[in-house]
């Protein structure tokens, strides 16, 4: 089941329409950026939907939480084969969100599931797929295995690819057999990684982010970036602590402790993009504004599309207070606009907006042919 979206970083300047492409369902929390999860009770409804079809994909998903309120996930997750060919009959461009509501590289979803929404993917060129994951380190496990290295260029596992192509061409002379004699060519000759395929990750702290990086950093991808929503604390884009070394995410650049010497031995590859964003919800918990300005101010410096996509519940109260209202930060200075901020107003979604230093940030990362 695809959804017309209003996600802020699928619609961007060039007015494409965004689309979520929810080709599994269920999920389970995997830290506590995870904790006020907004896909559980959407999951919830739809499995009380009037709709049988529908109703039956999502049952059996959720259940009253063990801590005796809310909700939570029993840890059932469901492939949706029926959804896959949906983008084949999509005529107009737009951005798409794989998953939004689930994990495509969640442990439960096999490989070969995987293998036919790639070719899906590759063979919609007009279409920008954004896969957002809370398990990088699954994603690098499967790109890794299903492409061989080659000095020259990145070839896909033949056997996997030829499996998928031929499922694909089967697909199509059911969907549009006008189509599927190309198939076999168009895939043949495809440019690995798949450009329109972006890979992305979600973190919410220093921690998360530093080990979802490593794994993104190593994933063979055309588009690398991360999502830091919700931003739950600071967020060192420039100095991130390996083992024994240091490196920078924004540059790919490694140097060791020992002496602080650049080094060519550890190989990381850039970000590509840079999404920040607060938590909405009644439970939603507040991001720090200064953590915010300063993962800005160091995409700027590195030349790295940076994406605001929202306040969320609170926004800097800037001198109101009211109900709702919570102590969160300090007074600060920034690039010469004084913020009246001794704390986050609970102003909700809506009315907080996603205005950061005055302007929007709407960085997007170029798309690479």
């Amino acid at each position: 089941m695809s959804t017309k979206s209003k996600i802020e970083w699928l619609v961007g300047d060039d007015g494409q329409e965004g689309t979520s492409w929810n080709l599994t369902v269920g999920c389970q929390k995997t830290g506590k950026g995870c904790d006020n999860c907004y896909a559980i009770p959407f999951a919830h409804r739809l499995a009380a939907s009037p709709n049988p079809a529908v109703a039956e994909i999502y049952k059996g998903l959720t259940r009253k939480s063990s801590k005796g309120y809310g909700l939570e996930w029993t840890g059932l997750v469901k492939t949706v084969p029926e959804r896959l060919e949906e983008p084949l009959h999509w005529k107009k461009p737009r951005k798409v969100f794989v998953d939004s509501m689930s994990d495509l590289f969640h442990k439960d979803v096999p490989f070969e599931f995987i293998d036919k929404a790639l070719a899906v993917m590759a063979l919609c060129q007009r279409h920008t797929f954004i896969i957002l994951t809370k398990r990088p380190d699954r994603m690098r496990e499967y790109f890794s295995g299903f492409w061989q290295d080659n000095p020259k260029e990145k070839e896909p596992n033949a056997q996997r690819w030829d499996d998928a192509r031929r499922w694909l061409r089967d697909l199509l002379r059911t969907v549009n057999p006008q189509e599927s004699e190309r198939v076999g060519i168009a895939m043949a000759y495809q440019k690995f990684p798949i450009p329109n395929v972006w890979c992305l990750f979600s973190a919410w702290d220093q921690e998360s982010f530093e080990k979802g990086y490593v794994e993104l950093a190593h994933t063979p991808a055309a588009v690398r970036g991360v999502s830091l929503e919700p931003l739950l604390g600071p967020v060192d884009l420039v100095n991130c602590q390996g083992e024994d070394h240091h490196f920078n995410p924004l540059t790919g650049e490694a140097w060791d402790d020992e002496n602080g010497d650049l080094t060519d031995d550890l190989k990381y590859a850039r970000l590509d993009w840079v999404i920040v964003g607060g938590e909405s919800g009644g439970k939603a918990r507040p991001s720090d504004l200064l953590h915010i300005l300063q993962i800005r101010d160091d995409c700027g410096r590195s030349g790295t599309p940076f994406f605001f996509k929202q306040w969320g519940k609170y926004r800097p109260c800037q001198g109101h207070e009211g109900p709702g209202y919570s102590r969160f930060c300090e007074s600060y200075y920034s690039d010469g606009m004084t913020y009246l901020s001794k704390g986050m107003w609970a102003a909700g979604k809506k009315e907080a907006g996603r205005v950061l230093d005055g302007r929007t940030w709407d960085g997007f990362p170029e798309v690479k042919s």
